[in-house]
């Protein structure tokens, strides 16, 4: 997924697919983030278009994550989570779950 923050040329068929995919998944925006979330969505839903156009053994597909930059991804809270399976032998981790507050959007860590 791309972050970059150029303007793509968007259609009226990609402000309803995106009306689609919203109600689909539940999503409300404001305004501002609206059309910020749409130019995400239209490039990520593009670049899997042009993937799934290729000669892959795999396919991808939209999800509730659609609406996100590869940034906001990774960061904790947000979609992917670390997999403890990857650590070493002999190391430990300490799961934690994040919750966002919706009044100050501050992160907080709970047991």
């Amino acid at each position: 997924m791309n972050t970059s923050a150029s303007a793509l040329h968007l259609s009226g068929q990609d402000e309803l697919h995106f009306k689609s995919w919203m109600k689909q998944h539940s999503k409300q925006y404001s305004m501002e983030e609206y059309n910020m979330r749409l130019q995400i969505f239209t490039e990520n839903k593009r670049l899997i278009e042009k993937h799934n156009a290729g000669n892959h053994s795999f396919t991808l597909g939209l999800n509730q994550f659609s609406d996100m930059t590869l940034t906001e991804l990774k960061k904790p809270c947000c979609g992917l989570r670390h997999r403890t399976a990857l650590l070493p032998r002999g190391t430990t981790a300490e799961a934690t779950d994040c919750i966002r507050t919706p009044s100050t959007g501050e992160r907080k860590e709970t047991m």
